[in-house]
């Protein structure tokens, strides 16, 4: 989902949450007449960004949903494991203990 959108497609979902909230799926035309101008790039736009489903209802493109966004994918697990921890004294610099002491 782009949440980078427009002043103009910003007006149009509330327009578009306004009809759903009440039980309507609006077409195109009917937005354009709330909008007070063409609203088919803005809708066509929204569905590019995946913020709305357009569907093709009596021969009218129709707004039947809005998205919602995605879980947020997983990163990939580390190839060094989950909580392992490296064992003392080896690898990475000095521990800061002397040869012959006890480690714990």
């Amino acid at each position: 989902m782009d949440f980078n959108i427009t002043s103009e497609e910003q007006n149009l979902l509330f327009v578009i949450v306004d009809h759903l909230d009440a039980g309507n799926a609006p077409g195109i035309g009917e937005l354009s007449t709330d909008m007070g101008h063409d609203a088919y790039s803005a809708a066509q736009s929204l569905r590019k960004k995946g913020w709305v489903a357009i569907r093709n209802v009596d021969g009218r493109d129709t707004i039947v949903a809005l998205a919602t966004p995605a879980p947020p994918r997983r990163s990939a697990p580390s190839p060094h494991g989950r909580g392992r921890r490296r064992p003392r004294g080896h690898g990475c610099g000095r521990s800061g203990a002397a040869a012959g002491d006890a480690v714990r």
